[in-house]
């Protein structure tokens, strides 16, 4: 009876570890695909809470798909002047860029404004994309 009580508590604690790990590495892998290994090998990346899913070295940060909005194939990499654009973006405040930064989104991208980053559909004045 110990044995089975035992084995029953190892694997409650153990599966959600297990899912949560397939959901990390499924992040990670959905962000690489945004840049060429030049860029990704040692790229940092993060999820949309700014949680780090892996550390890198390049001073890249890949973000995988943007889902809180809506599906689609956005994931990219960032240089640091991007950062500040994702950081503006999450807190709803205008960024502030201090020279030229680089991003690799090499997907076909999500239907949206090109005006305004929270519309959700389209309207007469905020420039549509379907990609």
């Amino acid at each position: 009876m110990r044995r089975t009580a035992i084995a029953a508590l190892t694997l409650a604690v153990c599966l959600p570890l297990s899912a949560q790990a397939q959901d990390r590495e499924a992040l990670i892998k959905n962000a690489l695909r945004a840049a060429p290994p030049s860029i990704t090998d040692n790229a940092t990346v993060k999820d949309w809470e700014l949680n780090v899913l892996r550390e890198g070295t390049s001073g890249w940060t890949c973000f995988p798909d943007y889902i809180p909005a809506r599906p689609g194939n956005s994931p990219m990499c960032l240089d640091d002047q991007w950062l500040k654009w994702v950081d503006a973006f999450l807190n709803k405040t205008e960024p502030v860029y201090d020279r030229v930064g680089f991003g690799y989104m090499l997907w076909e991208g999500e239907p949206g404004s090109n005006t305004d980053p929270y519309a959700a559909e389209p309207t007469p004045d905020n420039e549509w994309s379907d990609n």
